[in-house]
């Protein structure tokens, strides 16, 4: 028997320590519910849990994120709605605006609530906000190109189609195959650079119909919707017109390149409507019956000639022998003498046919027309002198053109071209028109009908597939924190939404009631995208928020399958350590009291 060293002392006191070790375990993990409390109880676990704990709650924070996401997008498909809404109404008034029965005034009058429903945009757009954060933000201009929009749509659905009905009509002619429309913003002082539009005709033989051709449009004098429907040079569809006389001609005429310039441009102008130039060139020559006289000898300069020698002559001069040639031959001689032209004749001998011999030659009609009057009140002037002042009247509203009041006894027009149509965007029947896109819009060097015409490097596209351009979505673009982590974000463009941004800002229903409707169709167009991308993003947002919800269920459980206390095994650990602890008390209280046996061993 020892009794400086009680190993059962010892024994028993290190399962007690043991036991009232698991014993404070265990109470520590059924009181917090956890099983790991400290580093000690499970290091790897420890680190596991935490990082789980970070995803769980950054996640729940996402989930509160994309939920107001999702509100602030309502808040601005819910805008749009209402600028849909407007738009909508919008439309309505152009359609009743277009409408002949409708007086300018009466258009002024339908105006006024146009007007004003582009300003309640404007308000929305400004005035739209998602707490105090403005939703809707205005970019600096148009997100279209207007004046392009403008000239295409104008081609598109009328100006092309009428001219052809009118040269069809007057003429007997219609276009055939392929005709490319280019627009270019030209040097006032490079080649055509004056020129609002012209058309380039590509020939393979001196007697041959055009093999190619190309109308350019100088978008340089159109700087606003104004100057394309009026301004200093007059309305674009206009000289469409004329230029569309040209294209035509130069596909039907076999003998086109032998023609004289003021044939050329006097059956262009006498379509058009050519009153007030020809007012210009005799105010220009002096004036009165003097004036009248010197523009005739100025077509008798041009005389045989294939290019223009003066713009009076050829245009001016051209128009006039143009309508003397109406005024003898009456409509249908004048369809005589295309018909005879397309036919493959020449000149001298299409007016020989058409004339019933009146005319032999070209020389036969300038002649008489250069011919002294015998009117004795013209006396010392010519018969072109005398035919203006008595068959024409330059003075009134009528600007001259076959089929108008003062050339056939038709209908009194200011402007030929009425921009009335079918609904359809497919250009004229004849020609199968072709936009040149993506090619330098400066300069006509890198396209022309002789050079890189059939370029595939180039997007031409049929005219009836052309569609505005957006320039992009302008706005604001806001980025919404829909994860845990750093840059897990999704962003959102909230499109500009004031009318200048939508294309409106110049859309009208005094003086083009036609063209506000295509503006209003392509507001609706980017009003509709920005919608749909809203719809998607919300849709995306709901789909984020369940995959969060979803994984922040899943973490939560992996992370108690980690950390939580099984309060079953924790419970049995405990009432089996609470039993040693017991039991190793009683028994440490014995052990304690061996020692005291060693006594009964003295004597």
């Amino acid at each position: 028997m020892r009794i400086a060293t009680n190993t059962s002392s010892l024994f028993v006191q290190r399962k007690l320590n043991t036991a009232s070790s698991v014993q404070q375990t265990s109470m520590e993990r059924l009181a917090s519910g956890l099983r790991i409390n400290s580093a000690k109880d499970d290091a790897a676990g420890m680190q596991i849990s935490n990082k789980l704990t970070t995803q769980v709650n950054g996640n729940t924070v996402a989930i509160r994120n994309a939920n107001d996401a999702i509100s602030m997008a309502q808040v601005g498909e819910g805008a749009l709605q209402e600028v849909t809404n407007s738009l909508h109404r919008m439309r309505d008034l152009a359609i009743q605006a277009s409408n002949a029965t409708y007086s300018k005034s009466d258009r002024k009058a339908i105006n006024e609530e146009f007007t004003a429903l582009k300003l309640e945009i404007d308000r929305i757009a400004e005035d739209t906000t998602f707490g105090d954060r403005q939703v809707f933000t205005s970019a600096g201009g148009s997100m279209i190109d207007l004046e392009e929009r403008e000239i295409i749509r104008g081609l598109q659905a009328s100006w092309l189609k009428e001219s052809e009905d009118i040269i069809f009509e007057h003429f007997g002619l219609k276009g055939k195959g392929e005709i490319k429309i280019d627009l270019e913003r030209l040097d006032p002082a490079g080649p055509n650079g004056t020129a609002l539009a012209y058309v380039e005709s590509a020939f393979t033989a001196a007697s041959t119909e055009a093999a190619v051709q190309v109308m350019v449009i100088n978008t340089n004098f159109f700087n606003s919707m104004e100057e394309i429907h009026g301004g200093s040079t007059g309305p674009l569809k206009e000289t469409i017109l004329h230029e569309w006389v040209h294209a035509v001609q130069a596909k039907n005429f076999e003998e086109f390149q032998t023609l004289p310039a003021w044939f050329k441009e006097g059956s262009a102008e006498v379509l058009r409507g050519a009153d007030a130039s020809l007012s210009l060139n005799i105010a220009n020559a002096g004036g009165g019956t003097a004036g009248i006289d010197v523009v005739a000898g100025n077509l008798f300069a041009e005389l045989g000639s294939t290019t223009v020698v003066s713009q009076a002559g050829a245009y001016g001069g051209g128009y006039v022998a143009l309508r003397y040639i109406d005024h003898q031959l009456g409509k249908d001689g004048i369809k005589d003498l295309m018909s005879e032209l397309a036919d493959g004749a020449t000149l001298n001998a299409a007016l020989n046919t058409a004339s019933n011999a009146k005319w032999t030659s070209e020389a036969d009609l300038l002649n008489e027309l250069n011919a002294a009057s015998t009117n004795p009140d013209y006396a010392g002037f010519t018969r072109f002198t005398e035919f203006v002042s008595e068959d024409m009247d330059l003075g009134n509203v009528d600007n001259g053109a076959l089929g108008g009041r003062d050339a056939d006894r038709g209908e009194i027009r200011e402007e030929t071209i009425s921009q009335t149509g079918t609904g359809s965007r497919g250009g004229s029947d004849g020609f199968r028109e072709i936009l040149v896109l993506n090619d330098a819009d400066s300069t006509v060097a890198d396209f022309s009908a002789g050079t890189a015409y059939n370029s595939t490097t180039r997007e031409d596209i049929r005219i009836e597939d052309y569609d505005t351009d957006i320039n992009g979505a302008g706005g604001q673009s806001i980025t919404f924190q829909v994860g845990a982590n750093s840059n897990d974000v999704l962003s959102m463009t909230f499109g500009a939404l004031s009318s200048t941004n939508l294309g409106l800002e110049k859309a009208e229903l005094v003086e083009e009631p036609q063209f506000a409707i295509f503006a209003v169709d392509d507001a609706l167009k980017m009003v509709d995208s920005q919608r749909a991308l809203y719809g998607a993003t919300m849709n995306r947002l709901e789909s984020s928020v369940s995959y969060l919800t979803n994984n922040v269920e899943q973490s939560s459980a992996s992370r108690a399958r980690i950390r939580d206390t099984d309060f079953a095994n924790t419970t049995a650990e405990m009432t089996k350590a609470q039993i040693l602890t017991q039991a190793g008390s009683t028994l440490l209280a014995q052990a304690n009291q061996f020692p005291q046996a060693a006594l009964s061993l003295l004597p």
